[in-house]
């Protein structure tokens, strides 16, 4: 399956800058592990908004490679299936993540903590706020970093998966509000075209792929 990735070249550039602008901003290229609270949703801030443009990229990636995919003949696997290996909990990287909701305190909330730590005798706001582990945010960035670097492989198996079950016009997956905000004028430009171009280029795909058939696993294989 041959796929250029030259039309994709000048999104994938923007997204390896906003790689090395959200570890800028707060200079965090020595990787410390524990952060200001403050640092710590900046970088959150960053590494949900480098998401949200790697899943738009990739998606249009997708759709372009639909045109030619061609469905594997359904052959029965005689052989057992492999010993699971140990699972090792590493950050994943969703392209059709849950839909945001907001933060249950309300501001109305906040003003009456604030009252009652004024009007208390421990006034917790005079003390240092504790440091903020960020070891899990930055693996996961490492992880977009390495798939903005090389999308090929997640882009061909974004395409058999939308193929085969998500035929039809599409839209773009709904984001947080705002997740564009301070990023740039360029940034933010081209991603609300690409939600746009999603939707274009989803109106005319080709028919869907029959599902991979999962044949029973054979309780003899040899007789």
């Amino acid at each position: 399956m041959a796929f250029s990735l030259a039309p994709f070249a000048f999104v994938l550039s923007l997204a390896l800058q906003l790689h090395s602008h959200v570890l800028a901003k707060d200079n965090l290229w020595e990787r410390p592990h524990f952060v200001r609270k403050a640092v710590a949703a900046r970088l959150r801030a960053g590494v949900r908004a480098l998401e949200a443009f790697l899943r738009r990229i990739l998606i249009l990636m997708a759709l372009d490679l639909e045109h030619e995919l061609i469905a594997k003949p359904q052959v029965e696997n005689l052989r057992r299936k492999k010993a699971r290996k140990p699972s090792v909990r590493t950050p994943g990287f969703r392209v059709f993540p849950a839909p945001f909701q907001p933060h249950p305190d309300t501001l109305s909330q906040r003003f009456e903590a604030l009252s009652t730590a004024v009007t208390g005798q421990v006034r917790p706001f005079y003390f240092a706020p504790a440091p903020v582990s960020i070891g899990h945010w930055l693996r996961r960035l490492d992880l977009l970093q390495a798939i903005a670097a090389d999308p090929q492989a997640k882009a061909k198996r974004l395409a058999y998966s939308l193929a085969r079950r998500r035929p039809g016009p599409m839209l773009a997956p709904e984001e947080r509000p705002r997740i564009m905000a301070r990023r740039g004028h360029e940034i933010s430009a081209t991603f609300d075209a690409m939600g746009f171009q999603i939707t274009q280029k989803s109106r005319s795909r080709p028919p869907p792929l029959p599902p991979p058939r999962r044949w029973p696993v054979p309780m003899i294989t040899l007789l």
